[in-house]
């Protein structure tokens, strides 16, 4: 289980940081810059939690 929320925290940290315009969670809109950073800044504390 661990094994896999690792992969899947580096999958989603990797898709964050390449595209440019991400699609907020239950929405249509797209994320702000703000937002963004927001979301790579969970995304990078789930690697940390998941994969160490």
């Amino acid at each position: 289980m661990r094994e896999q929320n690792c992969k899947t925290a580096r999958a989603n940290l990797a898709s964050l940081q390449t595209h440019g315009r991400i699609a907020m969670p239950g929405s249509n809109g797209l994320a702000t810059d703000a937002q963004r950073v927001d979301m790579i800044k969970r995304a990078q504390q789930d690697v940390q939690t998941w994969c160490n």
